[in-house]
């Protein structure tokens, strides 16, 4: 989808007017296959430590992805968290910020020993924005 001229107060300055809305689902064990787990005892709950490598042409420094050097985004998926159990992420899996509904919240980040990224320039790469709704999901 194209961004409406009337629908935002500036041009953007990178040139890129496309938005690809990523779908939002609700977190449950079968949709967060292959990406995480829903954990009841984070603080408790084992951290996977692997080093991150770079797999492809993407230097080390995002919504979530599956592994692989061939993200497009088209491969991502927001998942909604209603707050009751944790989410953990298994490593490789493309991420960006988790962003709260709710005016406040609170975060418990655990990661390995190196905290390293590789990053998608949406702009550069695809000439488009990355959205999501803030609207929750139907179940």
């Amino acid at each position: 989808m194209d961004i409406a001229g009337d629908r935002i107060p500036y041009i953007p300055s990178t040139g890129a007017r496309r938005v690809h809305g990523a779908p939002l689902v609700v977190a449950s064990s079968a949709s967060l296959e292959g990406y995480g787990l829903l954990v009841d005892e984070p603080k408790t709950y084992p951290i996977e430590i692997v080093r991150w490598p770079a797999q492809g042409w993407r230097a080390i420094e995002v919504p979530l992805a599956l592994p692989g050097d061939d993200v497009t985004p088209e491969s991502f998926v927001a998942f909604w968290c209603d707050g009751g159990r944790a989410l953990y992420l298994h490593p490789n899996v493309w991420h960006g910020a988790v962003v709260p509904h709710d005016d406040e919240a609170q975060f418990l980040d655990r990661q390995g020993r190196v905290h390293a990224r590789v990053s998608v320039d949406f702009v550069r790469e695809f000439s488009c924005y990355l959205s999501v709704s803030l609207r929750r999901p139907s179940s």
